[in-house]
Protein backbone atom coordinates (compact mmCIF):
# COMPACT_ATOMS: atom_id res chain seq x y z
CA UNK A 1 0.00 0.00 0.00
CA UNK A 2 1.11 3.25 -0.80
CA UNK A 3 1.67 5.77 1.97
CA UNK A 4 0.57 9.35 2.63
CA UNK A 5 4.67 9.98 2.58
CA UNK A 6 4.90 7.99 -1.13
CA UNK A 7 2.05 10.23 -2.44
CA UNK A 8 3.64 13.14 -0.87
CA UNK A 9 7.26 12.49 -2.54
CA UNK A 10 5.40 12.10 -6.18
CA UNK A 11 3.78 15.44 -5.36
CA UNK A 12 7.02 17.20 -5.08
CA UNK A 13 8.73 15.72 -7.76
CA UNK A 14 5.64 16.77 -10.28
CA UNK A 15 5.65 20.05 -8.91
CA UNK A 16 9.64 20.64 -9.22
CA UNK A 17 9.36 19.61 -12.88
CA UNK A 18 5.88 22.14 -13.75
CA UNK A 19 8.93 24.57 -11.92
CA UNK A 20 10.43 24.78 -15.08
CA UNK A 21 7.68 25.13 -17.68
CA UNK A 22 4.71 26.98 -15.66
CA UNK A 23 6.35 30.31 -16.99
CA UNK A 24 5.60 29.27 -20.63
CA UNK A 25 1.94 29.31 -19.91
CA UNK A 26 1.31 26.30 -22.16
CA UNK A 27 1.62 23.34 -19.95
CA UNK A 28 -1.61 22.90 -17.58
CA UNK A 29 -1.95 23.26 -14.29
CA UNK A 30 -2.40 19.87 -12.56
CA UNK A 31 -2.59 20.89 -8.96
CA UNK A 32 -4.55 23.52 -7.55
CA UNK A 33 -2.17 24.07 -4.32
CA UNK A 34 1.67 24.84 -4.37
CA UNK A 35 3.90 22.22 -3.36
CA UNK A 36 4.45 24.50 0.02
CA UNK A 37 0.82 24.49 0.74
CA UNK A 38 0.77 20.34 0.17
CA UNK A 39 3.77 20.37 1.97
CA UNK A 40 1.97 22.20 5.24
CA UNK A 41 -1.04 19.71 4.70
CA UNK A 42 1.23 16.24 5.28
CA UNK A 43 2.13 18.35 8.18
CA UNK A 44 -0.93 18.69 9.74
CA UNK A 45 -2.39 15.13 8.69
CA UNK A 46 0.76 13.46 10.30
CA UNK A 47 0.46 15.55 13.36
CA UNK A 48 -3.32 13.96 13.52
CA UNK A 49 -2.04 10.81 13.11
CA UNK A 50 0.49 11.39 16.15
CA UNK A 51 -2.66 12.34 18.44
CA UNK A 52 -4.83 10.56 17.81
CA UNK A 53 -3.54 7.30 19.60
CA UNK A 54 -5.68 7.88 22.91
CA UNK A 55 -2.76 6.08 25.08
CA UNK A 56 -0.03 6.90 23.10
CA UNK A 57 3.14 5.20 21.12
CA UNK A 58 5.76 2.91 21.89
CA UNK A 59 9.26 4.82 20.64
CA UNK A 60 11.98 2.52 20.25
CA UNK A 61 15.12 4.99 20.06
CA UNK A 62 18.57 4.53 19.04
CA UNK A 63 20.80 8.03 19.79
CA UNK A 64 23.81 6.51 17.49
CA UNK A 65 24.79 3.69 15.33
CA UNK A 66 27.70 3.18 17.63
CA UNK A 67 28.24 0.16 19.35
CA UNK A 68 29.48 1.86 22.28
CA UNK A 69 27.93 2.09 25.51
CA UNK A 70 25.72 4.08 26.34
CA UNK A 71 25.34 5.81 22.66
CA UNK A 72 24.98 2.88 20.88
CA UNK A 73 22.47 1.46 23.08
CA UNK A 74 18.64 1.32 22.61
CA UNK A 75 16.08 3.06 24.90
CA UNK A 76 12.17 2.12 25.43
CA UNK A 77 10.37 4.92 26.27
CA UNK A 78 6.29 5.75 25.97
CA UNK A 79 5.36 8.71 23.89
CA UNK A 80 1.82 10.39 24.03
CA UNK A 81 1.16 13.67 21.89
CA UNK A 82 -1.59 15.94 23.06
CA UNK A 83 -3.56 17.79 20.42
CA UNK A 84 -2.92 21.07 22.61
CA UNK A 85 0.77 20.56 21.55
CA UNK A 86 1.89 18.83 24.43
CA UNK A 87 3.61 15.73 24.64
CA UNK A 88 4.04 13.59 27.63
CA UNK A 89 7.41 11.02 27.70
CA UNK A 90 7.86 8.03 30.03
CA UNK A 91 11.04 5.99 30.68
CA UNK A 92 12.29 3.56 33.21
CA UNK A 93 15.93 1.84 32.75
CA UNK A 94 19.59 1.92 33.76
CA UNK A 95 20.02 6.07 33.20
CA UNK A 96 16.72 6.33 35.62
CA UNK A 97 18.55 3.44 37.83
CA UNK A 98 15.23 1.61 37.20
CA UNK A 99 13.02 4.00 38.65
CA UNK A 100 10.17 5.71 36.59
CA UNK A 101 10.42 8.86 35.00
CA UNK A 102 8.05 11.30 33.22
CA UNK A 103 8.87 14.78 31.53
CA UNK A 104 6.38 16.97 29.48
CA UNK A 105 7.26 19.44 26.78
CA UNK A 106 6.11 20.86 23.23
CA UNK A 107 6.19 19.14 20.22
CA UNK A 108 5.09 19.95 16.34
CA UNK A 109 5.33 18.37 13.08
CA UNK A 110 7.52 20.88 11.01
CA UNK A 111 8.14 21.28 7.63
CA UNK A 112 11.67 21.11 6.46
CA UNK A 113 12.37 19.41 3.07
CA UNK A 114 9.73 17.47 4.55
CA UNK A 115 8.00 16.53 7.39
CA UNK A 116 10.04 16.61 10.95
CA UNK A 117 8.79 15.71 14.15
CA UNK A 118 9.94 18.43 16.74
CA UNK A 119 10.68 18.17 20.22
CA UNK A 120 10.59 21.80 20.42
CA UNK A 121 11.19 22.61 24.03
CA UNK A 122 13.48 21.11 26.15
CA UNK A 123 12.47 17.26 27.29
CA UNK A 124 13.89 16.22 30.52
CA UNK A 125 13.69 12.84 29.24
CA UNK A 126 14.41 12.96 25.38
CA UNK A 127 16.79 16.04 25.17
CA UNK A 128 19.25 14.32 28.14
CA UNK A 129 20.53 12.23 24.64
CA UNK A 130 21.37 15.52 22.94
CA UNK A 131 22.65 17.32 26.02
CA UNK A 132 25.99 18.32 25.65
CA UNK A 133 26.73 18.75 29.18
CA UNK A 134 25.54 15.16 30.12
CA UNK A 135 28.59 12.90 28.40
CA UNK A 136 31.89 13.15 27.66
CA UNK A 137 33.90 15.39 25.37
CA UNK A 138 31.14 17.82 25.00
CA UNK A 139 28.94 15.76 22.49
CA UNK A 140 26.73 13.83 25.37
CA UNK A 141 24.69 10.90 23.99
CA UNK A 142 24.80 12.39 20.96
CA UNK A 143 21.23 12.04 20.24
CA UNK A 144 18.46 13.29 17.94
CA UNK A 145 14.92 15.13 18.69
CA UNK A 146 14.21 16.04 15.69
CA UNK A 147 12.97 13.10 12.95
CA UNK A 148 12.24 13.18 9.37
CA UNK A 149 9.01 10.76 9.12
CA UNK A 150 9.62 8.15 6.89
CA UNK A 151 7.33 6.45 6.68
CA UNK A 152 3.38 6.68 8.08
CA UNK A 153 2.14 3.50 7.29
CA UNK A 154 -2.38 3.60 6.26
CA UNK A 155 -2.76 1.73 9.34
CA UNK A 156 -1.72 3.79 11.59
CA UNK A 157 -0.12 1.31 13.53
CA UNK A 158 3.67 1.94 13.64
CA UNK A 159 5.89 4.96 12.34
CA UNK A 160 9.37 5.28 11.25
CA UNK A 161 11.16 8.03 11.98
CA UNK A 162 14.91 8.46 10.73
CA UNK A 163 17.11 11.03 13.21
CA UNK A 164 17.56 14.35 10.90
CA UNK A 165 21.58 14.55 12.62
CA UNK A 166 22.45 11.15 13.34
CA UNK A 167 20.06 9.40 11.08
CA UNK A 168 19.24 6.16 13.51
CA UNK A 169 16.17 5.07 12.96
CA UNK A 170 13.54 4.99 15.57
CA UNK A 171 9.99 3.37 15.37
CA UNK A 172 6.92 4.03 16.86
CA UNK A 173 4.23 1.57 17.60
CA UNK A 174 0.80 2.50 18.79
CA UNK A 175 -0.27 1.52 22.16
CA UNK A 176 -3.35 -0.08 23.16
CA UNK A 177 -6.21 2.43 24.66
CA UNK A 178 -5.90 2.44 28.46
CA UNK A 179 -1.79 1.55 28.82
CA UNK A 180 -0.53 3.09 31.72
CA UNK A 181 3.19 4.19 30.96
CA UNK A 182 4.59 3.22 34.62
CA UNK A 183 2.82 0.01 34.61
CA UNK A 184 3.84 -1.19 30.96
CA UNK A 185 7.68 -0.13 31.20
CA UNK A 186 7.93 -1.84 34.91
CA UNK A 187 6.22 -5.04 32.92
CA UNK A 188 8.86 -4.76 30.51
CA UNK A 189 11.87 -4.36 32.30
CA UNK A 190 10.66 -7.19 35.03
CA UNK A 191 10.82 -9.89 31.88
CA UNK A 192 14.47 -7.89 30.14
CA UNK A 193 15.89 -8.82 33.66
CA UNK A 194 14.57 -12.90 34.14
CA UNK A 195 15.18 -13.43 30.56
CA UNK A 196 18.45 -11.80 30.51
CA UNK A 197 19.71 -11.19 34.04
CA UNK A 198 23.33 -10.12 34.30
CA UNK A 199 23.83 -13.18 36.75
CA UNK A 200 23.25 -15.46 34.12
CA UNK A 201 26.02 -18.13 33.46
CA UNK A 202 25.10 -19.19 30.45
CA UNK A 203 24.88 -17.51 26.56
CA UNK A 204 21.87 -17.52 24.40
CA UNK A 205 22.12 -18.82 20.66
CA UNK A 206 20.43 -17.45 17.18
CA UNK A 207 19.16 -19.84 14.50
CA UNK A 208 18.80 -19.35 10.90
CA UNK A 209 19.55 -20.96 7.34
CA UNK A 210 21.08 -24.02 9.06
CA UNK A 211 23.52 -21.83 11.38
CA UNK A 212 23.70 -21.68 14.95
CA UNK A 213 25.22 -18.22 16.31
CA UNK A 214 26.01 -17.50 20.07
CA UNK A 215 24.73 -14.28 21.77
CA UNK A 216 27.03 -13.42 24.47
CA UNK A 217 26.68 -10.55 27.18
CA UNK A 218 22.53 -10.78 26.35
CA UNK A 219 22.32 -8.40 29.84
CA UNK A 220 23.66 -5.35 28.35
CA UNK A 221 21.31 -5.54 25.18
CA UNK A 222 24.35 -5.05 22.77
CA UNK A 223 25.13 -8.82 22.23
CA UNK A 224 28.15 -10.48 20.94
CA UNK A 225 26.83 -12.17 18.34
CA UNK A 226 29.31 -15.00 16.54
CA UNK A 227 29.48 -18.09 14.88
CA UNK A 228 29.33 -20.94 17.54
CA UNK A 229 32.48 -22.49 18.10
CA UNK A 230 34.24 -19.58 16.32
CA UNK A 231 36.79 -17.28 18.40
CA UNK A 232 34.49 -14.83 20.38
CA UNK A 233 37.12 -11.89 20.16
CA UNK A 234 37.87 -12.50 16.90
CA UNK A 235 34.59 -12.62 15.32
CA UNK A 236 33.08 -10.34 17.36
CA UNK A 237 30.25 -8.56 15.98
CA UNK A 238 28.17 -6.39 18.36
CA UNK A 239 24.42 -5.08 17.28
CA UNK A 240 22.04 -3.88 19.81
CA UNK A 241 18.51 -4.60 20.56
CA UNK A 242 15.13 -3.33 22.79
CA UNK A 243 12.34 -5.56 24.42
CA UNK A 244 8.97 -3.88 24.33
CA UNK A 245 5.63 -5.55 24.56
CA UNK A 246 3.78 -5.06 21.71
CA UNK A 247 -0.35 -6.88 21.51
CA UNK A 248 0.59 -8.83 24.40
CA UNK A 249 3.36 -10.14 23.48
CA UNK A 250 7.27 -9.36 24.28
CA UNK A 251 9.04 -8.26 21.08
CA UNK A 252 13.05 -8.44 20.47
CA UNK A 253 14.17 -5.85 18.14
CA UNK A 254 17.41 -5.34 16.94
CA UNK A 255 18.86 -2.09 15.92
CA UNK A 256 19.31 -3.35 12.22
CA UNK A 257 18.41 -6.64 9.87
CA UNK A 258 21.40 -8.75 12.15
CA UNK A 259 22.55 -10.44 8.42
CA UNK A 260 21.79 -10.09 5.21
CA UNK A 261 19.33 -12.86 3.64
CA UNK A 262 18.69 -13.36 0.10
CA UNK A 263 15.19 -12.39 0.64
CA UNK A 264 15.06 -8.88 2.04
CA UNK A 265 11.61 -9.85 3.32
CA UNK A 266 12.84 -12.73 5.69
CA UNK A 267 14.59 -10.02 8.05
CA UNK A 268 16.77 -11.37 11.00
CA UNK A 269 15.64 -8.26 13.05
CA UNK A 270 12.05 -8.71 15.09
CA UNK A 271 11.90 -12.00 17.05
CA UNK A 272 8.27 -12.85 19.61
CA UNK A 273 8.38 -14.50 22.36
CA UNK A 274 6.48 -17.81 22.94
CA UNK A 275 6.11 -18.11 26.44
CA UNK A 276 4.73 -21.42 26.54
CA UNK A 277 7.64 -23.10 24.18
CA UNK A 278 10.17 -20.27 25.75
CA UNK A 279 11.52 -19.40 22.34
CA UNK A 280 11.78 -16.13 19.99
CA UNK A 281 10.12 -16.69 16.97
CA UNK A 282 11.37 -14.41 13.79
CA UNK A 283 8.29 -11.98 13.26
CA UNK A 284 9.25 -12.31 9.51
CA UNK A 285 10.20 -15.47 9.25
CA UNK A 286 9.51 -18.38 12.30
CA UNK A 287 12.27 -20.76 11.58
CA UNK A 288 14.96 -17.75 12.79
CA UNK A 289 14.76 -18.43 16.21
CA UNK A 290 16.63 -17.45 19.76
CA UNK A 291 16.61 -19.36 22.79
CA UNK A 292 18.50 -20.59 25.87
CA UNK A 293 20.40 -23.55 25.65
CA UNK A 294 19.48 -27.49 26.71
CA UNK A 295 19.44 -27.16 30.83
CA UNK A 296 21.29 -30.45 30.84
CA UNK A 297 23.99 -29.79 28.53
CA UNK A 298 24.81 -26.71 29.86
CA UNK A 299 24.68 -28.24 33.54
CA UNK A 300 27.44 -30.68 32.39
CA UNK A 301 29.00 -27.69 30.21
CA UNK A 302 29.48 -25.78 32.98
CA UNK A 303 30.99 -27.99 35.72
CA UNK A 304 33.36 -29.47 33.40
CA UNK A 305 34.62 -26.01 31.91
CA UNK A 306 36.36 -25.11 34.53
CA UNK A 307 37.59 -26.39 38.48
CA UNK A 308 36.03 -23.17 39.65
CA UNK A 309 32.13 -23.59 38.44
CA UNK A 310 30.02 -25.54 40.93
CA UNK A 311 26.11 -25.71 41.79
CA UNK A 312 24.77 -25.26 45.18
CA UNK A 313 21.97 -27.28 46.42
CA UNK A 314 20.48 -25.15 49.06
CA UNK A 315 16.94 -25.29 50.97
CA UNK A 316 16.73 -21.40 50.26
CA UNK A 317 16.47 -22.08 46.42
CA UNK A 318 13.49 -24.36 47.02
CA UNK A 319 13.05 -28.07 47.71
CA UNK A 320 10.25 -30.40 47.31
CA UNK A 321 8.56 -31.29 50.80
CA UNK A 322 10.28 -35.12 51.10
CA UNK A 323 13.62 -33.45 50.28
CA UNK A 324 13.63 -30.31 51.79
CA UNK A 325 12.74 -32.58 55.34
CA UNK A 326 15.36 -34.98 54.70
CA UNK A 327 17.71 -32.29 54.13
CA UNK A 328 17.21 -30.58 57.11
CA UNK A 329 17.71 -33.79 59.40
CA UNK A 330 21.01 -33.91 57.70
CA UNK A 331 21.96 -30.51 58.87
CA UNK A 332 20.45 -31.57 62.25
CA UNK A 333 22.32 -34.52 62.54
CA UNK A 334 25.57 -32.94 61.57
CA UNK A 335 24.41 -29.92 64.49
CA UNK A 336 25.06 -32.93 67.08
CA UNK A 337 28.55 -32.92 65.72
CA UNK A 338 28.71 -29.68 66.64
CA UNK A 339 29.37 -29.28 62.88
CA UNK A 340 27.72 -26.41 61.13
CA UNK A 341 27.25 -27.13 57.02
CA UNK A 342 27.51 -23.65 55.35
CA UNK A 343 27.86 -21.70 52.36
CA UNK A 344 31.63 -20.64 51.78
CA UNK A 345 31.14 -18.92 48.91
CA UNK A 346 28.89 -15.92 50.64
CA UNK A 347 30.09 -13.64 53.88
CA UNK A 348 27.14 -14.54 55.64
CA UNK A 349 26.95 -18.38 57.19
CA UNK A 350 23.39 -18.73 57.10
CA UNK A 351 23.27 -19.82 54.36
CA UNK A 352 23.42 -23.81 54.48
CA UNK A 353 24.38 -25.50 51.24
CA UNK A 354 26.11 -28.20 49.61
CA UNK A 355 28.14 -28.01 46.21
CA UNK A 356 28.46 -29.91 43.13
CA UNK A 357 31.46 -30.73 41.62
CA UNK A 358 32.41 -32.71 38.52
CA UNK A 359 34.95 -35.23 39.37
CA UNK A 360 36.09 -37.68 36.34
CA UNK A 361 33.16 -39.03 35.41
CA UNK A 362 30.99 -38.65 39.04
CA UNK A 363 29.30 -35.89 40.52
CA UNK A 364 30.83 -34.99 43.34
CA UNK A 365 28.57 -33.37 45.81
CA UNK A 366 30.83 -31.60 48.47
CA UNK A 367 29.13 -30.62 52.42
CA UNK A 368 31.86 -27.70 54.04
CA UNK A 369 31.83 -27.91 57.73
CA UNK A 370 32.73 -26.04 60.39
CA UNK A 371 33.07 -26.11 64.25
CA UNK A 372 34.10 -22.88 65.77
CA UNK A 373 37.83 -21.89 64.13
CA UNK A 374 38.08 -25.96 62.51
CA UNK A 375 36.78 -26.39 58.69
CA UNK A 376 36.61 -29.20 57.30
CA UNK A 377 34.91 -30.87 53.89
CA UNK A 378 33.18 -34.04 53.09
CA UNK A 379 32.52 -35.63 49.90
CA UNK A 380 30.23 -37.74 48.30
CA UNK A 381 30.25 -39.28 44.84
CA UNK A 382 27.78 -40.48 42.43
CA UNK A 383 27.74 -42.04 38.92
CA UNK A 384 26.14 -38.98 36.48
CA UNK A 385 24.46 -39.95 33.04
CA UNK A 386 23.85 -37.07 31.00
CA UNK A 387 21.74 -36.19 27.62
CA UNK A 388 18.98 -34.22 26.03
CA UNK A 389 16.61 -36.09 28.10
CA UNK A 390 17.98 -34.65 31.80
CA UNK A 391 20.73 -36.18 34.63
CA UNK A 392 20.84 -39.78 36.40
CA UNK A 393 22.57 -39.29 39.05
CA UNK A 394 23.61 -43.16 41.54
CA UNK A 395 24.66 -42.85 44.97
CA UNK A 396 28.51 -44.49 45.12
CA UNK A 397 29.38 -43.37 48.60
CA UNK A 398 31.90 -40.83 50.50
CA UNK A 399 34.82 -40.15 48.66
CA UNK A 400 37.19 -40.59 51.66
CA UNK A 401 37.96 -41.91 55.16
CA UNK A 402 36.67 -38.86 56.76
CA UNK A 403 33.51 -38.26 55.15
CA UNK A 404 32.70 -42.53 55.67
CA UNK A 405 33.33 -41.41 59.56
CA UNK A 406 31.22 -38.56 60.05
CA UNK A 407 28.45 -40.61 57.66
CA UNK A 408 28.79 -43.67 60.36
CA UNK A 409 27.41 -41.12 62.78
CA UNK A 410 25.05 -39.31 60.72
CA UNK A 411 22.34 -41.61 59.52
CA UNK A 412 20.04 -38.18 58.44
CA UNK A 413 23.05 -37.15 55.75
CA UNK A 414 22.83 -41.01 54.88
CA UNK A 415 19.17 -41.07 54.07
CA UNK A 416 19.58 -37.53 52.18
CA UNK A 417 22.30 -38.65 50.04
CA UNK A 418 20.59 -42.03 48.91
CA UNK A 419 17.09 -39.73 48.40
CA UNK A 420 19.18 -37.90 45.31
CA UNK A 421 19.97 -40.53 43.74
CA UNK A 422 17.09 -40.89 40.36
CA UNK A 423 16.75 -39.40 37.38
CA UNK A 424 15.83 -35.71 36.65
CA UNK A 425 14.42 -33.34 34.37
CA UNK A 426 16.68 -30.46 34.07
CA UNK A 427 14.85 -26.99 33.04
CA UNK A 428 15.16 -23.12 33.67
CA UNK A 429 13.90 -22.49 36.88
CA UNK A 430 12.22 -20.01 35.58
CA UNK A 431 13.43 -19.52 31.80
CA UNK A 432 16.10 -21.79 30.07
CA UNK A 433 17.38 -18.60 28.99
CA UNK A 434 18.51 -17.62 32.36
CA UNK A 435 20.43 -20.60 34.02
CA UNK A 436 21.51 -18.69 37.10
CA UNK A 437 19.18 -21.31 38.59
CA UNK A 438 18.27 -24.92 37.36
CA UNK A 439 14.99 -27.32 38.86
CA UNK A 440 15.80 -30.49 38.56
CA UNK A 441 12.57 -32.90 39.25
CA UNK A 442 12.16 -36.84 39.24
CA UNK A 443 9.17 -38.58 37.73
CA UNK A 444 7.93 -39.11 41.42
CA UNK A 445 7.32 -35.25 41.54
CA UNK A 446 10.45 -34.41 44.38
CA UNK A 447 12.50 -31.83 43.08
CA UNK A 448 15.40 -29.19 43.90
CA UNK A 449 16.62 -25.90 42.58
CA UNK A 450 20.65 -25.58 42.40
CA UNK A 451 22.21 -22.16 41.85
CA UNK A 452 25.03 -21.65 39.79
CA UNK A 453 28.68 -20.02 41.32
CA UNK A 454 31.51 -19.54 40.03
CA UNK A 455 34.34 -19.18 42.53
Amino acid sequence: MKSIRNIFSVTILLAVALAFTGCQGEEPDLFEKSAAERLNEIAKDYSAVLAESEAGWIMEYYPTNSNEDPTGLGYLMLVDFDKNGSVKIGMMNDLTEGAYEEATSLWEVITDNGPVLSFSTYNEILHFFSDPAIYEQGLGLEGDYEFVMVNVPEDHQTIMLKGKKRGTYVRLTRLPAGTDFQEYLADVRAFQQTMFAATAPNYDYMHFDGKEYELADMSTTLPNIYLKGSDAIANEYHVPFIISKIDGAYHLRFRKNVFATEDEDKAIQEFVYNESEDIFYGVDESSYTIEGPSPSGFFADYLSASSKHAYLLGSVDGMSEEINSSFDAAVSGLAKLKWSLEDTNVKSGDRKVFEFFFEDDNVKLVANLRNGGKKTALAFLYDKQIDESGLTLTYKGPADDASATVLDRVSGLNVFLNLLSGKYELSGNETKFNLEKILFKKADGNYFVARSYAF
